[in-house]
């Protein structure tokens, strides 16, 4: 069976991690891609990490310093810049409009961002990584299982990505497994379940994007695992939110089918045997790997 090793690492020691991939089409696609040896671009998005310093004082002040770049390339193009008592999802959905406008579609970037220099560009991008970042560390805030929202995402420089094909949708999901790696999300935009989840209105009906392609970059799940019942719940949730704006969303050509691209395809599981996790429950798991913060290396295994 074909691996995937992901090497984690601190500035001391090296883990390696083993995931088994799966026997689906669209697994063994993704594992060409990563294969072909791309460089790592984002290697150090530990998201709600066991003992991570990242709090709400740092989200603000991180997007308040991207935007004070774009600012000072374009003044007053900010909507605003953040303070402690104005974080909340309306101000969000302000902030992912206004990356909506500057950054576009990859494939159709729109003047302003292609005329920007480079530092202004990488900043727009930090941004929007950086308000994804908090959303999730806000909704993490919410939870009362000592269990965090953990999750890493490792993603490519100069990986190509390549259109999904009408069997792959069959594969997505959003019953999260503790351990399971997914393609990660390859466009700019925003997913139906996003928008429904965040309750925006305020999304340009352009930037509503489910996915149509996939790539190398990947996504690692160390939440909870999502049970029967909780994710009934979810999926009920979400099927009668789009009912409410089905009118809408059909305009688009969204229609509620796999199409929609609910979730995410999962392409691995973890090995707790070669990863070294025997006898240990995911918690135990989790706190073990907060010491590391890099990802340094991916490789498949034959």
């Amino acid at each position: 069976m074909s691996q995937l090793v992901l090497t984690i690492s601190n500035e001391f020691i090296n883990k390696e991690l083993y995931f088994d991939i799966l026997d689906s089409n669209i697994a063994k696609k993704w594992a060409i891609e990563v294969n072909k040896d791309y460089s790592i671009y984002e290697n150090d998005r530990f998201i709600n990490w066991t003992n991570n310093k990242k709090d709400k004082n740092y989200y603000v002040n991180e997007l308040n310093k991207q935007m004070k770049i774009v600012d000072d390339y374009a003044p007053n193009i900010i909507p605003f810049f953040f303070n402690i008592d104005q974080v909340n999802q309306n101000s969000f959905n302000i902030l992912h409009k206004f990356f909506e406008e500057t950054r576009g579609p990859i494939e159709d970037p729109p003047e302003f961002y292609k005329n920007s220099p480079r530092d202004v560009q990488e900043s727009i991008n930090r941004f929007n990584i950086m308000i994804h970042e908090f959303e999730s560390w806000m909704f993490n805030q919410t939870k009362n299982n000592p269990h965090p929202e953990s999750r890493v995402i490792v993603t490519f420089n100069n990986r190509i990505r390549c259109e999904l094909e009408d069997e792959d949708y069959d594969h997505f999901t959003f019953k999260w497994t503790f351990g399971d790696v997914y393609i990660n999300y390859c466009e700019v935009g925003k997913t139906v379940i996003d928008v429904i989840k965040d309750n925006d209105t305020i999304v340009g009906a352009s930037n509503i994007r489910p996915l149509r392609y996939y790539s190398a970059d990947l996504q690692v799940k160390f939440s909870p695992t999502v049970d029967d019942t909780e994710y009934n719940r979810r999926k009920e949730i979400i099927k009668n939110k789009y009912i409410e704006r089905q009118d809408f969303f059909e305009s688009l050509g969204l229609f509620y089918d796999k199409k929609l691209s609910l979730g995410l395809i999962t392409v691995a599981k973890l090995n707790r045997i070669d990863s070294g996790f025997i006898d240990m429950t995911d918690y135990e798991i989790i706190s073990s790997l907060s010491e590391f913060y890099t990802v340094t290396k991916t490789e498949i295994k034959e």
